[in-house]
């Protein structure tokens, strides 16, 4: 058993002798900068209020794969000032840095261990060969109060790989809440713990209007895996053949949640694998547009908008019910759970990338639509969790966890053997599959 206490002893040993570069004199210095651009600003502001749709997502390599943002983060800092004192920064970088303590923020707490039930996800000793094989994507948006739960999640989840084979890419935009000076202090934290970090920001809103919100969601996926897709072939080849994307949303969860999550992709050979994420404490399911079972409905069914039935999960689908209710992995046409684990290596060959619907497509979730082209690309084998539960604050993650549970709660984190845990994958998805443009307008289509 691995303590997190050590970890976060580790942590502080590395932060009192030289990581926190920035002092808060720094910072100030960063901040007077920033301040000192208000002509920039509204230079960018009024270049883009001009822009259209169509240049917003206009890609930058002829293959169509690569998306990076139309400014640079310098310029793009320049058009709005920094919101959040120096000091409140290093309060939130302690309290990540510390993960789980609550001295200053109402952290979820998580469980004081990592079982050995993880070790399988280390890399051995005969395969040190330097390339990364975990990379981890975030798109944050005023997302402020959940970072100290959620990025204390993934550093931790990080020592525990091994940073030096982790990369973490973040794209944020449009926060004024303190998100982007956050994360950007970290990056002194991550990078001297030998781990690979891409901080972009892009101000693309994708519910402005005239936006195509699935689009612009896509998009920022898209930037989100920018290092991966956007290097030469030699540059590619710096990631292993095996290695896994880790696509989290602004959650709060526990490093056993990650570590679990990547435990049943890589154990049950997996294409992508899913969290389970929730509203109302734990009592409804939230990524209901976007997933569909292997009878191609949603998890549990809603009629005419209405949400009477959101405590019969996998309604229509025996199998996976009786999988669901004993907390066993099942598998599924399509999902997303506030958390997901893709195989990295269709989108290294450039085969696979986030997109909107195709004309006369059903109109669906980025998501979904990443599923149906796994599924097209004979890679269907994508399954959901139910022993990783995760919440959009601190406050909904406990009530969560209350109800659903904690991984450990479920899952003997000593153990390695999967027993019943193993998945008899369905080869063919099913036959049709729900089309939900909006929940008021369900009807059937092919699902490849």
């Amino acid at each position: 058993m691995k303590s997190r206490r050590s970890y976060a002893l580790f942590l502080g040993v590395i932060f009192i002798f030289g990581l926190w570069s920035v002092k808060s004199a720094q910072l100030q210095s960063l901040r007077d900068d920033w301040l000192n651009s208000a002509d920039l600003a509204r230079k960018l502001g009024e270049k883009g209020l001009k822009l259209s749709a169509n240049t917003l997502f206009n890609t930058h390599t002829a293959d169509n794969y690569c998306v990076k943002p139309n400014v640079t983060s310098d310029e793009y800092i320049a058009n709005r000032p920094q919101r959040i004192r120096p000091e409140e920064i290093q309060t939130y970088i302690n309290a990540i840095v510390n993960s789980g303590d609550n001295s200053t923020f109402n952290q979820l707490q998580c469980p004081h261990t990592i079982g050995s039930r993880y070790d399988i996800l280390l890399v051995p000793d005969n395969k040190h060969d330097g390339k990364k094989r975990y990379f981890f994507a975030l798109d944050l948006y005023q997302a402020v109060a959940v970072l100290p739960r959620l990025m204390g999640s993934i550093i931790e989840a990080m020592l525990y790989l091994g940073p030096e084979y982790c990369v973490l890419s973040i794209v944020e935009g449009r926060s004024d809440d303190g998100t982007w000076e956050i994360l950007n202090a970290l990056r002194y934290f991550v990078e001297n713990l030998g781990a690979e970090f891409h901080l972009e920001v892009d101000g693309i809103n994708p519910k402005a209007k005239g936006v195509d919100r699935i689009e612009a969601l896509s998009r920022l996926r898209n930037m989100a895996l920018a290092p991966l897709m956007c290097g030469s072939k030699a540059g590619r080849k710096q990631y292993a053949k095996d290695s896994i994307i880790i696509f989290i949303n602004d959650v709060a969860l526990c490093p056993e949640d990650i570590l679990e999550l990547l435990f049943q992709h890589v154990t049950q050979s997996a294409h992508m694998t899913c969290a389970f994420d929730w509203q109302d404490s734990g009592s409804c399911f939230y990524d209901s547009w976007v997933s569909r079972s292997l009878a191609g409905n949603t998890f549990f069914d809603i009629p005419r908008d209405k949400w009477d039935y959101k405590d019969f999960l996998f309604f229509d689908d025996p199998p996976s019910k009786k999988r669901y209710d004993a907390f066993l992995p099942l598998q599924v046409y399509s999902c997303w759970g506030g958390m997901a684990t893709v195989d990295a290596a269709p989108f290294l060959q450039r085969k696979l990338k986030f997109r909107a619907s195709e004309e006369d497509e059903c109109y669906a979730g980025e998501p979904t639509l990443l599923a149906k082209d796994l599924w097209r690309m004979g890679m269907g084998k994508i399954m959901a969790v139910p022993t990783v539960n995760v919440a959009y604050s601190d406050e909904e993650a406990r009530g969560t966890k209350k109800i659903r549970g904690y991984v450990a709660d479920h899952v003997n984190t000593t153990v390695v053997a999967l027993g019943d845990d193993l998945i008899p994958w369905q080869i063919e998805p099913p036959g049709m599959v729900k089309c939900l443009p909006d929940f008021s307008k369900p009807s059937w289509t092919k699902p490849i």
